[in-house]
């Protein structure tokens, strides 16, 4: 039995990734960070982590029946970290619709909604220091990216993981 490691997400437009790459990449410089490469960013939804391709089939026809929930726009804006560990992008329009939307997945495809807390992971540390590390956010924080997009679908995705970093791909994508 195959085994992928997959996620649910929001994929931002390829305009969207490329400036917030372009913006907030060079704040994090290399060898004490590791910025998110410009086609891996998203929004998490449901990490599913180690699933059979048996449960992925059900999953994606449960995730089917999410057509009908309506596309919405979604405002970028402001940073934050968890710790030192990781610096994230929010959500400045749109969040309350971001967590109806993970809850909506969470019930069909039948798992517990612990809640979702929406961000756009910009960037890890890879050996910065504390003062390196809150340097690096307050370049980032300066920052005034306030894109804005509509979300019209959902992916079930794919990490594979290897030395150089994960690379995701699209199982199957569900419009909203």
């Amino acid at each position: 039995m195959t085994i992928r490691r997959a996620f649910i997400a929001v994929n931002l437009p390829e305009s969207v990734k490329e400036k917030a790459f372009r913006e907030f990449s060079p704040e994090f410089p290399k060898g004490k960070f590791k910025s998110v490469e410009r086609e891996n960013l998203h929004f998490t939804l449901v990490f599913l982590g180690s699933t059979g391709e048996e449960k992925l089939e059900e999953i994606r026809i449960a995730l089917r029946k999410i057509s009908g929930f309506g596309k919405f726009g979604i405002g970028l804006g402001g940073t934050g970290s968890f710790g030192t560990r990781l610096a994230w992008m929010g959500i400045s329009d749109g969040k309350e619709k971001i967590m109806e939307l993970h809850s909506r997945v969470c019930s069909l495809i039948g798992i517990r909604d612990g809640g979702v807390s929406a961000h756009l992971t910009i960037a890890r540390n890879r050996g910065a220091n504390q003062e390196e590390f809150a340097e690096a956010m307050q370049r980032a924080s300066a920052k005034q990216f306030g894109e804005k997009f509509e979300v019209k679908s959902i992916e079930l995705m794919e990490s594979v993981l290897s030395p150089q970093g994960p690379a995701y791909s699209i199982i199957e994508s569900f419009p909203l």
